[in-house]
């Protein structure tokens, strides 16, 4: 298992706990790599993290930065008002990787010292699959990829299709 899905498992079983109440917010920055051309991709994992955090689907993104420039963020607007905030950085000298979930009675964060990812992080994307969710999830990361495609080319606000949708 790697970092990435022992934290999504570790966030994801918090969560269901409902300590925090019912998830409304999330916000994940990370810089993992320092191929642009991860960049994209880490986005695309990111979203479908935050839908799995707030048990909602993505309806908008609007997308600001630049790959060529090593940076790009994605605001979410999630059925049911909930939102979030994807940001994604090429690595300059450390791992990053920041993830805040707020609810409506509390929060949970995971922000490690950078020190503290060194090693734990294989430079590449931003990748929580495994085999089980990679199947399940694959015409869904197709719908995200593109709308954050065309949501960074247009700088628009972007429809994204619905769960089942594609």
């Amino acid at each position: 298992m790697t970092y990435f899905s022992q934290l999504r498992a570790s966030a994801l079983k918090e969560i269901s706990t409902k300590r925090i109440g019912t998830a409304v917010f999330t916000r994940i920055v990370a810089e993992v790599s320092a191929d642009h051309g991860h960049l994209l991709e880490s986005a695309t994992q990111g979203v479908l993290l935050a839908e799995e955090f707030l048990s909602k689907s993505v309806t908008y993104v609007f997308v600001t930065g630049d790959i060529e420039k090593g940076q790009m963020s994605a605001q979410l607007d999630l059925d049911g008002g909930r939102t979030g905030l994807i940001t994604v950085g090429i690595l300059r000298d450390r791992p990053r990787l920041d993830v805040l979930v707020v609810g409506n009675r509390g929060t949970i964060q995971h922000s490690p010292a950078r020190d503290a990812l060194a090693g734990r992080i294989d430079e590449g994307p931003l990748s929580i699959d495994d085999a089980t969710t990679k199947q399940r999830r694959s015409d869904r990361h197709a719908a995200v990829r593109s709308a954050l495609e065309k949501a960074l080319a247009n700088r628009t606000r972007t429809a994204v299709g619905k769960r089942g949708e594609g």
